[in-house]
């Protein structure tokens, strides 16, 4: 099993450093409306903000999900304002590719965490 675990900031009114002055927190990635989506044709509808989880890609979800925990202590916070605005959203985003089914199970904490940071919660699941 692989899987990517990132959190990010997904916003119609706010460009990307907007996003970034708003948490005072670089991202890995970001990219603003209108920006050409790499190795596409298509661009960008919303501007954003991207971490990702510093773990490597084969251990379980909770140990990365908790790297992105770590990263973003202390400005909890922050992530609960800006997910209140209108059309701003906060997600924790999961690729998992798998042989097996990959166990889904996420600890109350986790649970509790993304409630507190205003989260929602998105998992795309491919066979390999």
């Amino acid at each position: 099993m692989e899987s990517y675990i990132e959190l990010s900031v997904i916003s119609s009114i706010l460009c990307s450093d907007e996003i970034v002055n708003f948490l005072g927190m670089p991202a890995d990635k970001n990219w603003n409306t209108g920006d050409k989506i790499e190795n596409t044709i298509m661009v960008e509808k919303e501007s954003g903000w991207l971490i990702k989880s510093k773990k490597i890609k084969n251990v379980e979800l909770d140990i990365q999900i908790n790297s992105i925990i770590n990263r973003i202590k202390g400005i909890e916070y922050k992530f609960k304002e800006i997910s209140t605005l209108n059309e701003t959203d906060v997600q924790l985003s999961a690729v998992i590719y798998y042989e097996k089914e990959p166990p889904l199970f996420f600890k109350k904490e986790i649970i509790t965490w993304l409630s507190e940071i205003g989260a929602s919660v998105d998992i795309d699941l491919y066979a390999i």
